[in-house]
Parts: C-alpha cells; sequence; structure tokens
C-alpha cells in the first residue's frame, strides 16, 4: 500500500520534472521502493502534523543511522505528501543525488523557504553517544522555522544499523 500511497503521489507530476529545490519526483518513487526494501518502519503520531501547512519534524539521529532519510520516507508514506529532509552536502555527487530526492541544504534561509512553501521537512538533531541521549539541534533551523510561523514536532527514532525493523514516533508539536 505504501508504493502505491507513493506512486499515485509522486506520479502527478510529469516525467523529468524537478521542484524550485531540483527534487525529482519520479526518482523519489523510485528511491522509497529501494528504502522499503531496506527498512520497514512503523510510524506513531502522524495525525498530529498538519494536513495542508508546513511543518518541521526534529527527529534524533543515533550514530551510524539513517534516520533523516528513513523517517523522511516513512512519513511521505503517512501522510501522503513529499516530506523533504535538512542535512544534504552542496560540494559533491552525493549533494547533488541527495537534492534530487527532496535534501536540503544545511541552512536557515533554505528551510525557510521550503517551510514558506508549506512544505513537510525532516531535521535530524545531532547525534550523541549512547542510545538514549539526543545531540545537540541548530537553533538557527529553529529559529528559521519560528519565523516563518511553522509548527515544530519532535520525533523519536529507533532503529540499529544492521536491522530492517525501524520505529518513528512523532510527538506533539512545541511551544514557540
Amino acid at each position: 500500500s505504501g508504493a502505491r500511497a507513493a506512486t499515485r503521489r509522486l506520479t502527478e507530476e510529469p516525467l523529468g520534472a524537478t521542484d524550485d529545490w531540483g527534487c525529482d519526483p519520479a526518482l523519489v518513487r523510485n528511491i522509497m521502493l529501494l528504502a522499503q526494501l531496506r527498512w520497514d518502519v512503523s510510524t506513531g503520531g502522524d495525525q498530529h502534523l498538519p494536513k495542508r501547512a508546513g511543518a518541521l519534524i526534529v527527529v534524533n539521529s543515533p550514530r551510524f543511522s539513517a534516520s533523516p532519510l528513513f523517517a523522511a520516507f516513512a512519513i511521505s508514506e503517512a501522510i501522503d505528501r513529499p516530506v523533504r529532509f535538512v542535512g544534504r552536502s552542496d560540494t559533491d555527487v552525493r549533494g547533488s543525488f541527495s537534492r534530487r530526492i527532496g535534501g536540503l541544504l544545511n541552512h536557515p534561509d533554505e528551510l525557510a523557504g521550503a517551510l514558506r512553501a508549506q512544505q513537510v521537512v525532516v531535521m535530524a538533531a545531532g547525534s550523541a553517544a549512547g542510545m538514549r541521549r539526543v545531540g545537540t539541534v541548530d537553533h538557527t533551523l529553529i529559529g528559521a522555522a519560528l519565523a516563518t510561523g511553522t509548527r515544530v514536532f519532535p520525533a523519536a527514532a529507533t532503529s540499529t544499523p544492521f536491522a530492517r525493523h525501524a520505529r518513528l514516533e512523532i510527538g506533539s508539536s512545541t511551544r514557540p
């Protein structure tokens, strides 16, 4: 059903089309299908997210985890909307590929632009030692969300580098 939802939503764009941030919906659809082979993500709390407005979701990022990426794909499937992630590089081939699958630069202006356009964006907190700790959060990115009037949602991801199952739980929005 997730593949069906991804295909239905993302194929409405003409083939080869990209949006203002360089995201290619056809490539995203294919990557989501591959991601479903890698991760089996159960998502909770997606009912907290707005149906049409923008949102910033801050997720923990344990070491050796791709939690922002699998969180973006899992949330996209759960809410039937494209979801972007923050943290792509602007200098290498991986950065170009990340842009094509919805990655945004780790810069407040780019995040603010996406949030003003009513995009849902996932951002990772810094990694921390230990499974029960959350690293630092870039206050300039949170500030960009608050400046645009966008709600910020905390999320917790659990996964291991070698297991297929992952869990993502989204909390209620924080107060400004």
